[in-house]
């Protein structure tokens, strides 16, 4: 599924849960890669998780959650797009949501979207 951006959020989300599941197989390599790859979730920033909108494994209640997640943050213009923070000990109860913000919509300016 690499190659498919629209994927990428939700499976990135999934391997960080999976990573801490994996806690209780190898703690100590469990840790270490999710440390690790909290530094490559770009894909659950605030700007591209909208790319989950497009794939079909995400379901619609949660697509539904994303676009509220961007309408009912209030507008802040100053801020600029925050990269994720992912705090391991909170992944499990994060949802591609928790990543959405009104900035979000800025993916569908650059792509000359409505």
């Amino acid at each position: 599924m690499a190659p498919l951006a629209a994927s990428a959020p939700l499976h990135d989300l999934q391997f960080m849960k999976d990573l801490i599941v994996y806690e209780t197989v190898n703690p100590e390599i469990a840790k270490v890669a999710a440390n690790r790859f909290c530094s490559h979730l770009w894909y659950l920033s605030e700007e591209l998780v909208c790319l989950c909108l497009f794939d079909d494994n995400v379901s619609a209640k949660d697509k539904a959650d994303v676009i509220k997640a961007i309408q009912d943050t209030p507008p802040s213009d100053e801020e600029p797009l925050k990269k994720p923070h992912v705090d391991l000990k909170t992944i499990r109860d994060r949802q591609l949501s928790t990543f959405a913000s009104r900035k979000s919509s800025s993916l569908f300016e650059m792509l000359k979207l409505p």
